[in-house]
């Protein structure tokens, strides 16, 4: 098992693979988002120095915002163009996979089936992109079920499962986080870990914090047989908080 965290989007994107290397993470889960970390902002070869000196792994994030679902169709292909766009980024920093959101924000006239439609014909599109590139593209459960991934998996059989436990515990959930891991473990690839408190508060707090039952996540991921990347998504003004949440995690990982 790896333990990487993610960079702060308001932070200098050289400056924070620094701090993962110079803390003991194994990679960084790298988000290309505004306002310093978007691809327009940055130089790829620079990263990609970076990383290489430091020894570091990377892993591909965009931003849960992009609305690849909405019901305007340009606005879907604008999202998805951007997508490519940072998928292009990725592949020239190393990365050979990044995740995706889905997108059910739409208004509730629209029907769940016509929801996940839109999001399957932007998914396709991208997941055509990542095999021309040789790029593994990851769906992380945000605010779907159980229900939606289903239709939008067999939809798209090259589409991994990204897992994000913290999501799990939120509304409109909260999703059993046994059920989805022994659903779509044989597409897992990737985890996200973090606290929060339940409701609709995507809060990122340390490990211990919320009311997560993160320990019972992690025992869960070990059990079905588990042993892949984990990215702490932790974003504490005192970055301690972080650095001794990868401890916790290191701690009862070789402990379950």
């Amino acid at each position: 098992m790896k333990i990487g965290m993610m960079n702060f989007p308001a932070a200098d994107v050289i400056r924070e693979i620094y701090f993962a290397a110079e803390n003991g993470f194994d990679f960084v889960d790298l988000t290309i988002e505004p306002p310093l970390a978007y691809y327009d902002k940055n130089n790829p070869g620079e990263i990609k120095s970076a990383l290489n000196k430091l020894g570091m792994d990377v892993i591909g994030h965009t931003a849960y915002y992009l609305p690849i679902g909405s019901p305007v169709k340009t606005v879907r292909e604008t999202a998805v163009c951007e997508i490519i766009k940072c998928m292009s980024f990725f592949k020239s920093i190393g990365a050979d996979k990044i995740n995706i959101h889905p997108d059910f924000n739409q208004p509730n006239f629209f029907s769940s089936e016509e929801k996940t439609l839109f999001n399957i014909e932007s998914l396709k599109k991208i997941v055509c992109e990542g095999q021309k590139n040789g790029i593994i593209v990851m769906l992380e459960n945000l605010n779907s079920g159980i229900t939606e991934f289903e239709e939008i998996f067999l939809a798209i059989p090259e589409l991994k499962f990204h897992f994000d436990m913290g999501h799990a515990n939120l509304c409109p959930g909260p999703v059993d986080m046994e059920k989805m891991i022994r659903r779509f473990y044989d597409r897992l690839t990737h985890v996200h870990m973090s606290d929060n408190k339940g409701g609709y508060g995507d809060l990122h707090i340390p490990l211990g914090t919320g009311n997560l039952d993160w320990k019972r996540g992690v025992k869960l991921l070990k059990d079905f047989g588990y042993n892949g990347t984990i990215t702490l998504e932790i974003f504490s003004n005192d970055r301690n908080y972080l650095i001794l949440s990868k401890e916790k995690l290191k701690s009862f990982w070789s402990r379950c």
